[in-house]
């Protein structure tokens, strides 16, 4: 890792093997930078909307999981914390289903221990974990890809508001910055998402980064 950087979060570990989520805790802690308040959970975490911590990071264990059951898991709360996927075996299909719902990163089950805290400290720097292939074949899909044949013409503003979600911050924090009202912000990112196709803030990250 270049970056001396420190996070302070609160990291949630989800699956059935105790004694390998404590140990990854402490591994993460030491090798990921992490000044964390470490949870194990056997199912995901209910609290983390009442929680003051700055970041909330869940992993959760793919092992003997199929997944439209991973991401029922996830739904309630992977739009207000970091969230990632560890334990998976190489699937096309399954990265592109993840991404699209938010999840910031896949990690296989080959993945060394440091190639791991890499992966988690990419991702607390607001990076995507997945392998530029996935990347490439998530943009190309038709909702996207459209976009390059319909000349999409954003406005100065929503140019703006694109490049601060692409930059992780939430409607206030663009309001904010840009001095507009968040009812205005919730209207240009409804109009941003109509004009390129996309569903969901990480699809416009996606883009943002592509395109911008």
């Amino acid at each position: 890792m270049n970056s001396d950087t420190t996070y302070k979060v609160m990291l949630h570990i989800v699956g059935e093997n105790r004694l390998q989520n404590e140990l990854m805790a402490f591994f993460l802690e030491k090798e990921a930078r992490l000044i964390s308040c470490c949870n194990i959970h056997r199912d995901m975490p209910s609290d983390i909307n009442s929680s003051s911590a700055e970041k909330h990071l869940i992993l959760l264990d793919c092992i003997s999981a199929e997944f439209p059951e991973i991401f029922a898991r996830l739904a309630p709360n992977h739009f207000r914390c970091f969230s990632a996927l560890f334990n998976a075996v190489p699937d096309e299909t399954f990265e592109k289903q993840a991404l699209t719902r938010g999840v910031r990163g896949v990690f296989y089950r080959t993945e060394s221990p440091q190639t791991f805290a890499d992966g988690i400290y990419a991702i607390l720097n607001n990076e995507l974990r997945y392998s530029p292939k996935v990347l490439s074949s998530f943009i190309s899909e038709k909702h996207i890809g459209n976009l390059l044949e319909n000349n999409v013409r954003l406005t100065r503003t929503e140019r703006e508001v694109l490049s601060l979600i692409a930059d992780d911050m939430k409607n206030p924090d663009i309001s904010e910055k840009l001095f507009i009202s968040i009812h205005t912000v919730k209207t240009h990112v409804s109009r941003i998402y109509k004009k390129i196709g996309l569903q969901n803030r990480s699809e416009a990250i996606v883009w943002a980064k592509r395109h911008l």
